[in-house]
């Protein structure tokens, strides 16, 4: 597969039109999500360059897509077939653009082919992903996810990321306070977690460690006084996370997030940023439940131990108070009300998501996950 060609920094998406012709669309696939088109500004930019093309639009992609819109995507490529696909809008909205891009060709159903990786042997339709969050890094990664039946499930295919990439920051300046918070923590926690997952690399940790060099000092800033600075690191340290992820994948805290964010609509990145402190604690003091990494225990301690140098903190306990504060700090509730707590808290416990907890460098079992939940969960009318 060839590398992604990217246009990163303010103002990049005006060179839309030159990567455009060099992609010599025939028909283009418009993907969008709601609002955020017209008022991020991207449509002011990407219209112009599509004036003259043939245009079919797939708008409206919601947060956390069901698999019914990965199947309207895929009808619609397969009726009009057009040759590049243009997708501008959230982690959401990009990744049913890569899934479109990836099975759309294909001659069996989505469904049969998302249980068969094996069934992806070619390249899909030129992608060009254009974020206008800062905080999935799905336009740098493999990855594509989805829900069925209440069920998060994803695609992890090296053709699933996207061809063409541009990403400016200009974009993110309309994002709702409650959105720049939620994937600001996103990419907080895809940086820490990529730094100490079992699948990390050298290179992984050298894009995970300047992603948290950009991400931190933008927390809060980014929510409550942004500028146009922030915007800019934040848009770069988002995508370096999402690079590091990338070649990684996540661990324990976005494994047991997935159920927040199907049971209690809990935003991803908020989700994933309330687990972070509590996987912290466990990950810095394993006790007696093994390690997981075959680097081993001195490997494992010396990486928390850099993570601890990264968050300028002394010890993991204030560490993991330090990425509460962080929750808050944007505005965002570090414990969660429901009725019933402890029924719940065993109902998200029976859907985690075994993969991640494997790539985890300590082994987390059922028990842990039951505590971790518990530890969020307080009594209350639902939120």
């Amino acid at each position: 597969m060839t590398p992604q060609e990217k246009r990163i920094g303010p103002g990049s998406l005006a060179g839309i039109g030159e990567m455009l012709r060099r992609l010599q669309p025939r028909k283009v696939m418009l993907v969008t999500g709601g609002r955020s088109y017209t008022h991020s500004g991207a449509s002011d930019r990407i219209e112009p360059a599509l004036s003259g093309l043939e245009v079919i639009r797939f708008a409206g992609v919601s947060a956390n897509p069901r698999i019914d819109a990965i199947d309207r995507g895929v009808s619609m490529w397969q009726s009009e077939r057009p040759n590049v696909i243009v997708a501008a809008g959230g982690g959401s909205v990009l990744d049913v653009a890569k899934l479109v891009s990836l099975l759309g060709p294909r001659d069996q159903p989505p469904h049969v082919i998302l249980g068969d990786e094996a069934a992806l042997e070619n390249d899909g339709v030129p992608l060009l992903a254009i974020p206008t969050t800062a905080g999935s890094g799905a336009e740098a990664t493999r990855f594509a996810t989805f829900y069925s039946n209440g069920e998060k499930q994803s695609l992890s295919h090296p053709l699933l990321r996207p061809s063409h990439v541009i990403v400016d920051p200009l974009l993110t300046a309309s994002m709702p306070a409650e959105v720049a918070a939620a994937t600001a923590l996103d990419a907080l926690a895809q940086a820490i977690e990529s730094f100490w997952a079992v699948g990390a690399t050298p290179e992984s940790q050298a894009l995970a460690e300047a992603a948290l060099r950009e991400v931190l000092p933008c927390l809060p800033g980014i929510v409550r006084a942004p500028t146009a600075w922030l915007r800019e690191r934040m848009a770069y340290g988002a995508h370096l996370a999402g690079q590091a992820i990338d070649i990684s994948r996540t661990t324990a805290a976005h494994a047991l997030s997935y159920a927040l964010t199907s049971d209690m609509q809990v935003p991803h990145g908020h989700a994933a940023a309330l687990l972070l402190p509590s996987i912290f604690r466990i990950n810095a003091q394993p006790g007696g439940r093994g390690i997981r990494d075959p680097r081993g225990t001195t490997y494992v301690a010396e990486i928390l131990a850099r993570l601890l140098d990264l968050l300028d903190c002394p010890d993991s306990e204030t560490a993991a108070r330090f990425l509460e504060d962080k929750v808050a700090a944007v505005g965002l509730a570090t414990r969660l009300t429901t009725p019933a707590p402890d029924a719940l808290a065993a109902q998200l416990a029976r859907k985690v998501n075994a993969e991640r907890l494997h790539n985890n460098p300590v082994a987390i079992s059922d028990e842990d996950a039951l505590r971790v939940y518990r530890s969020l969960l307080v009594h209350g009318a639902a939120a």
